[in-house]
């Protein structure tokens, strides 16, 4: 972790000396994209669920792998988002969702169609009986020069195969590199975290629990 900090501060020097800030490609396609997602009728998204056997997910770092709580030997598990940096300025951000049946070393990727959480990393996913609960994360633009932190809660039911966007008035604020764990069946805990956009950075110590 202290690696990727160092790292990470390196790079935002390179791109504070370069102006990065200045480029408005850049902001555009980032700008665009959220807006994408803020006008997105969530409500009205038709149904969609399919699974397809697939090849490895692309490398990636900083997504969420999480068992199945339902599978009956433990052998499943979920996959979701993450980024891959390619060279030193170019960062994919993603929002795909997989399955990974352990015994049998097969992939599967996962269709919700549009009803499914934006693309993200460094946020946290946990199981809760028979749910996935997602909070926060960060999407950068592919340059890395502008940064946007989520603050939604998504939860996929695993009974049903959907996702659902929790919409709270509370509630932590954005952020990403937090933690989270479910407690006593039907709660998650989560704490701590940080939001940093290269021009304002904040660190979280807070404590926060979510009742499903």
């Amino acid at each position: 972790k202290q690696q990727k900090q160092q790292e990470k501060g390196e790079r935002r020097k390179k791109r504070q000396d370069k102006k990065a800030f200045d480029d408005p490609d850049d902001i555009e396609d980032l700008d665009d994209l959220l807006a994408q997602y803020q006008i997105k009728d969530l409500a009205s998204a038709q149904y969609v669920y399919n699974e397809a056997e697939c090849d490895l997910p692309t490398p990636r770092t900083n997504g969420s792998f999480i068992s199945d709580p339902t599978s009956s030997n433990g052998s499943v598990f979920f996959l979701f988002g993450g980024e891959c940096a390619v060279g030193a300025n170019k960062t994919y951000i993603y929002n795909d969702f997989y399955k990974y049946y352990a015994d049998k070393n097969i992939w599967k990727k996962i269709d919700t169609g549009l009803n499914a959480p934006p693309p993200r990393t460094a946020h946290q996913m946990v199981a809760v009986k028979d749910k996935l609960v997602l909070f926060g994360g960060e999407y950068m633009s592919a340059s890395q020069s502008k940064f946007h932190h989520w603050r939604d809660t998504w939860i996929f039911d695993l009974k049903k195969n959907s996702w659902q966007c929790a919409v709270s008035d509370s509630g932590p604020s954005a952020r990403s590199g937090h933690r989270m764990c479910a407690y006593k069946n039907n709660y998650v805990l989560l704490f701590g975290g940080f939001y940093d956009t290269y021009k304002v950075t904040k660190y979280h110590d807070d404590l926060w629990i979510f009742d499903l």
